[in-house]
């Protein structure tokens, strides 16, 4: 009966180790899936920062060249325009 419940302590021990060796093997994995996972998350959020500085540079370009022409087209217009903002922004700022 002794040797039943030695025999019976040494195989939970054993038991208990190899649990804790697939708790420790587990853990690692998802420390190293996680940390795949941030990579890949921080990489598409760069790929997508890039996409909206094209689209908001190439958008910017865009609307330069159609205020450009349309100054090119009226040009007295612009000046008016540009002359009554002054002088708005001058009664303004002397008050």
């Amino acid at each position: 009966m002794a040797n039943s419940s030695s025999d019976d302590i040494a195989a939970l021990r054993e038991d208990l180790n190899s649990l804790r060796q697939d708790l420790s093997s587990l853990i690692s994995n998802l420390k190293t899936d996680a940390a795949k996972n941030m990579s890949r998350g921080a990489s598409q959020l760069d790929e997508n920062m890039q996409a909206f500085y094209r689209s908001a540079l190439n958008s910017g370009e865009e609307q330069a060249r159609q205020l450009s022409k349309k100054i090119e087209d009226h040009p007295l217009l612009a000046i008016m325009l540009v002359l009554g903002a002054g002088y708005l922004g001058g009664r303004m700022l002397s008050r």
